[in-house]
């Protein structure tokens, strides 16, 4: 018990530092994702974490600061470039892992972690891309499915030096508190925005997100059928013509030669 012990005390120490971090660092931005504007550092502690069944070989969880307490997330791959993985609701980590682990073979570093609280899943996906680039990541995307795609949408806005792109499958323009829709209109880098069509609201929503974002960095991608999320990678005649197509951003925005 000690060393649990232990262990929780140095995650909420973590996590005080970073509140402390949002407050300096949210003065002057102003609304957009309807978020207190987060840390975009992370400490150089963390932790090993439980492990979770979906991991392979030499996979290993590990706990990192946020703004609710520590998080879980795996790291695959080496690079300087690097992608963020944030899971719909109701899921976690493991949602990602089948993807996390291609896109790691291309040369990346990949983080798939799980969310906290959902009213703060914006701070979440910046505190994970801060913790990739502690790791060394010196351009990076977001990428999230439904609830992950609007948690990177909003934090996209917030973090500092800007992250290279961001990707949203099936996200909504409002959840819990993050709004998407608003912080869409902020964004200033290359946005990949992709729903099914016969997945309503959430194609609506895409539509809606695409026009919200601003000049010409952008592109709308509505497939034919169904799907959600990661199954849109995953499943059906779709997934790999998208697979193609997030492949191309990747590329594109992360500056990676063909």
């Amino acid at each position: 018990m000690g060393g649990i012990g232990r262990r929780r005390l140095i995650g909420l120490l973590c996590a005080a530092a970073l509140l402390a971090g949002c407050g300096g660092a949210g003065g002057g931005s102003g609304g957009g994702s309807g978020e207190a504007a987060p840390a975009t550092t992370a400490p150089a502690t963390t932790q090993a974490a439980p492990a979770k069944a979906c991991l392979e070989g030499g996979e290993r969880a590990f706990s990192f600061p946020t703004a609710d307490g520590p998080s879980d997330g795996v790291v695959l791959g080496r690079g300087r470039t690097g992608v963020v993985l944030g899971h719909q609701s109701g899921s976690d980590l493991c949602e990602w892992l089948p993807q996390a682990r291609a896109l790691a073979r291309q040369g990346r570093q990949v983080l798939a972690f799980d969310f906290g609280p959902a009213a703060h899943i914006g701070q979440d996906m910046a505190a994970a891309a801060a913790e990739l680039r502690r790791r060394g990541v010196t351009r990076l995307v977001l990428v999230g499915s439904s609830m992950g795609g609007t948690a990177a949408i909003a934090a996209a806005t917030r973090i500092t030096p800007p992250v290279a792109g961001v990707v949203s499958l099936s996200g909504s323009e409002q959840y819990q508190g993050t709004d998407a829709a608003a912080a869409a209109a902020r964004l200033r880098m290359p946005v990949l925005v992709v729903a099914a069509e016969d997945d309503p609201p959430f194609d609506d929503e895409a539509r809606a997100l695409y026009e919200a974002v601003p000049g010409h960095g952008k592109r709308l991608l509505i497939l034919e059928g169904g799907g959600h999320g990661t199954s849109l990678l995953d499943f059906g005649d779709q997934a790999p013509r998208l697979r193609r197509v997030l492949g191309q951003f990747l590329q594109a925005t992360l500056g990676e030669a063909s």
